[in-house]
């Protein structure tokens, strides 16, 4: 299965962004914040952060992902809100979408790609793991919305890997 388009998330899209994470994550709760759309609404306009939505070869939603960038690091890109609808898992979109978001990365200049999953997240990983990236245990701060430990994964989009090191992440 292919990828037919993947589209950035803009004031007309905010909606159904907003619905596919809902369907992608339902036991997702992200304490603390106003709203969902809040998310996906300011990351319209901007460079370091936005989300996509990506679309099957019969112009279906299929997935989510984002790009933002860590204030520790400006050279790193991080993939978020990374997802595929239940019904379309297991049939490659995750790993084209990883693509996409690796080509807008390198397109941006970034030198490093990287992202988090819980710990117990065993088929992300094996995911991540397939696509080249490396884990790496993280001991840094963790904010109380975040359920369980997490494990970072980086991946060199040019030159040498540089390996997180616990930095400071600005969730």
């Amino acid at each position: 299965m292919n990828l037919s388009k993947t589209l950035i998330v803009n004031e007309k899209l905010v909606e159904l962004a907003l619905k596919l994470f809902i369907d992608i994550f339902p036991d997702e709760e992200i304490l603390g914040f106003d709203g969902y759309d809040n998310w996906f609404t300011a990351s319209i306009g901007k460079d370091d952060f936005h989300y996509w939505i990506h679309y099957n070869e019969e112009d279906t939603p299929v997935g989510l992902s984002g790009l933002y960038v860590e204030n520790a690091d400006r050279e790193s890109a991080w993939l978020g809100w990374f997802g595929v609808l239940p019904k379309y898992r297991r049939m490659g979109y995750a790993t084209e979408m990883i693509r996409r978001f690796e080509e807008s990365a390198r397109a941006k200049g970034f030198k490093h790609a990287r992202l988090y999953t819980n710990t117990d997240n065993t088929a992300a990983r094996a995911l991540y793991e397939k696509n080249g990236y490396k884990a790496e245990e993280f001991h840094g701060n963790v904010p109380d919305y975040i359920i369980g430990d997490i494990i970072l994964y980086s991946k060199p989009l040019e030159g040498d890997f540089v390996p997180w090191n616990d930095r400071y992440l600005d969730f």
